[in-house]
């Protein structure tokens, strides 16, 4: 896969991906990732991926382009989250592959799904398809079709149901929940537990600063926009649960602005924190998975 420049927060410029590593905090601009999917070559007739983060056997985070329909997936260990960047697609899971076979331990390809229920996704969309469960782009509406996944690994045995949710749903009951009294409201948008999340977030004022030790945060943001501090030392840090750290604000570390359509990952045991909301709000999808 192509890998795609991002800035690495302790460097201050641009790097390709292969200088990256699972410590490095990565921030890529949302118009970054839209012309580099747009040039990535295709690895297969019809789709183009790019590779956010390290691409390891138990995480990942792609942006992917499809212009056609393609191959049935089974993946065994892994589970996947979609956030739909643009385009729609019809989506097949669940049933069984037609003409499955093995392609790579833990990796299973078909022509495509017997049997499966049929969902319409669009710009906006959220999925969560756990590992072992089939699913399959029947047909991609208009001239293409673009989504983050970020997988992580999990097993068939503890994987929940096939999650959709429409953007305009989610939207709409996140700004019925009441803020919290730091101006926060969150749901989760698949069940949650110790090594793996995905919540939706709004934040309307300055939150706390954050260590999570065994987990990492791949983040991207729905709307609005913050300056974001990662790295340095947590002020007045304090365990909150098991492997959680809180505290006032961060000094030492870095500090930028992100925005509607912007990437970020944060390491395991990084502190960061949304130091300022720029403008009303900002509204973000984060999937937490265990690093280490």
């Amino acid at each position: 896969m192509r890998k795609l420049a991002v800035m690495a927060v302790t460097l201050l410029l641009t790097l390709p991906m292969a200088a990256q590593d699972a410590a490095k905090v990565i921030y890529i601009p949302g118009k970054q990732i839209d012309a580099d999917i747009h040039k990535a070559k295709e690895a297969t007739p019809g789709v183009a991926t790019v590779d956010l983060v390290e691409h390891t056997p138990t995480h990942s985070a792609i942006v992917a382009r499809r212009t056609t329909a393609g191959k049935a997936e089974v993946h065994e260990q892994i589970s996947d989250v979609w956030c739909v960047l643009n385009g729609g697609a019809e989506l097949v899971t669940g049933g069984s592959l037609t003409e499955a076979a093995k392609t790579e331990p833990g990796e299973i390809r078909g022509s495509g799904i017997a049997s499966g229920d049929l969902q319409q996704i669009a710009k906006g969309d959220f999925v969560s398809i756990p590992a072992g469960v089939p699913h399959w782009i029947r047909k991609v509406d208009g001239k293409e079709f673009i989504y983050l996944v970020v997988k992580f690994q999990a097993s068939a045995q503890d994987a929940g149901k096939v999650v959709f949710a429409s953007a305009r749903q989610m939207d709409a009951d996140l700004h019925k929940l009441p803020l919290n009294e730091i101006g926060e409201s969150e749901i989760n948008l698949i069940e949650r537990s110790p090594a793996h999340a995905a919540i939706l977030l709004r934040r309307t004022a300055q939150g706390k600063a954050e260590v999570h030790e065994a987990q990492a945060d791949a983040w991207y943001v729905i709307d609005g926009g913050c300056a974001f501090v990662t790295g340095g030392t947590v002020i007045s840090g304090a365990p909150t649960a098991p492997g959680e750290i809180r505290g006032s604000g961060i000094t030492g570390g870095e500090e930028r602005v992100i925005s509607k359509g912007d990437f970020a990952r944060v390491p395991a045991g990084v502190p960061h924190w949304v130091k300022k909301i720029q403008g009303k709000e900002i509204v973000y999808m984060v999937v937490k998975y265990t690093e280490k």
